[in-house]
């Protein structure tokens, strides 16, 4: 009895926690430049994504609008990378958000 509870507890914290199963993909960027027009807010990265993304862009009516363009210009100015969170659905781009090279963004960190 003791082997069994031993088993299931080693299975246990080998599992990844839920939360963790579905992250979605990010990405290190380097911040080629940062654009805003009147529909959408993006990121051009100086390096490509696996899938040949290059750009990451949000509406201009969301919240994280300006802190993406705040942390992309601080990055470019300091020659630091940034963390980028995406959408790996292109179905979900925003306007202007081409599905061949460009991912919804969802958060930005250094």
């Amino acid at each position: 009895m003791l082997a069994a509870s031993i088993i299931v507890a080693t299975t246990a914290a080998v599992a990844p926690p839920a939360a963790q199963q579905h992250k979605p993909p990010n990405w290190r960027c380097f911040v080629r430049d940062a654009m805003v027009f009147y529909d959408r807010v993006h990121v051009r990265c100086y390096n490509k994504t696996a899938e040949g993304v290059t750009f990451f862009a949000v509406d201009t009516s969301q919240p994280i609008a300006v802190s993406l363009i705040t942390k992309a210009l601080a990055a470019m100015q300091q020659g630091r990378p940034v963390r980028i969170a995406y959408a790996p659905d292109g179905d979900l781009n925003p306007p202007g958000c081409r599905k061949t090279d460009c991912r919804r963004l969802l958060d930005i960190a250094f």
